[in-house]
């Protein structure tokens, strides 16, 4: 057996982390999830059980693992994602209707089986992990809950058929549909910030914006429910942002999404980078593990939201404290990069120090 790919989930508390594993074996290919400490193991186990919690929801959707060696052995598949297919559409002229067809096909998704939706009503149990939601009560919602139906775990194989894959974090009580819709969708919005406008992309999900402070909450709430650990205060998200080693970046180019520009950034040179989207932060990452060139600045309109998200980016002003050579924009549409072009040069930037290229796919 050969290992192609392996992460470890560092960002958690210790009991939540685990290692995934793209491993080929007789001309196959397989996902091995396994326990990364002692305190992880009683996870691992919970989450191959979840796939029994969660059968009679998703029937033909679900991806069937073995347990083997103290870990979860998957099929790997091979097919468009969901979020893949969204990302085409946003990208056509004319792709809303497609792309409202896609988002409305997301959330049925999560449903999975139509007895599956009941009505909401806090428990103790929903409480401990997300917090306080008295005032959705009698919301629709799900029985059995998968919080992580993402845009990359809806896979379309080639004769028609759709799996969900990863079962970590289903939950045995009611979490309101919006709120799951919610999450995993602006999840797939961050990763991709310049392909469709968030307001846009709400409505278009049908998501009534009434309540997404309080669904922010809720994900904070989850976020410190999974990375926090209050006894010994350390909060392993941001000890996993310091401490990433970038030692198998060549090996493991399936942990970004797009590739560094190299021939339009000469290696060594000082440079802003602007942008802290999914394309930015796999700049970000690229240039700190390979230390192709230097960063004299990471800067955003919203620093102060990524700043949240603990990334070291820092507000627009910096752009004129620092010495560059270039500004690489790093977002992923060209009207994008336009405005953003325009903004810099009203600030006296040379044109010649701004560049940017339409972010590739790896």
């Amino acid at each position: 057996m050969k290992v192609i790919y392996s992460r470890m989930a560092q960002g958690r508390k210790r009991k939540f982390q685990i290692i995934t594993k793209i491993v080929s074996a007789n001309g196959n290919k397989y996902v091995w999830k396994e326990a990364a400490c002692v305190e992880a193991k009683q996870h691992v186990e919970n989450t191959f059980h979840n796939e029994s919690v969660i059968e009679p929801v998703y029937g033909n959707y679900l991806l069937h693992g073995q347990w083997m060696e103290g870990g979860i052995v998957t099929p790997f598949i091979e097919g468009k994602t969901l979020g893949s297919r969204l990302r085409e559409h946003l990208e056509e002229q004319n792709g809303e209707e497609k792309v409202g067809s896609l988002l409305r096909q997301w959330r049925r998704l999560i449903i999975g089986d139509k007895m599956n939706v009941c009505k909401f009503v806090t428990s103790k149990d929903f409480e401990t992990v997300f917090g306080e939601a008295d005032d959705l009560t009698g919301v629709d919602a799900t029985a059995i809950s998968n919080f992580d139906c993402s845009a990359e775990n809806i896979f379309f194989l080639q004769n028609n058929d759709i799996k969900i894959i990863d079962y970590e974090w289903v939950f045995p009580f009611p979490i309101p549909v919006e709120m799951s819709f919610y999450r995993v969708l602006k999840t797939f919005f961050e990763c991709n910030q310049g392909l469709t406008d968030w307001k846009k992309l709400l409505e278009l999900a049908g998501i009534s914006r009434n309540h997404c402070a309080r669904y922010d909450r809720m994900i904070e709430s989850f976020a410190e429910y999974t990375s926090v650990d209050h006894e010994k205060n350390v909060n392993y998200a941001l000890l996993g942002k310091k401490f990433k080693s970038g030692r198998i970046l060549e090996r493991n180019k399936e942990i970004f999404l797009y590739r560094f520009p190299y021939d339009l950034i000469p290696e060594g040179k000082e440079i802003v980078l602007y942008g802290a989207g999914r394309v930015g932060e796999d700049f970000y990452k690229l240039i700190r593990w390979t230390k192709y060139c230097q960063i004299a600045a990471w800067v955003d309109k919203s620093a102060e939201y990524y700043r949240r998200q603990g990334l070291s980016v820092s507000d627009l002003e910096d752009i004129m404290r620092v010495s560059y050579d270039y500004i690489l924009i790093a977002v992923y549409q060209e009207n994008v990069a336009k405005e953003i072009k325009n903004e810099l040069a009203a600030l006296g930037v040379s044109s010649d120090k701004i560049v940017w290229g339409k972010p590739e796919l790896l």
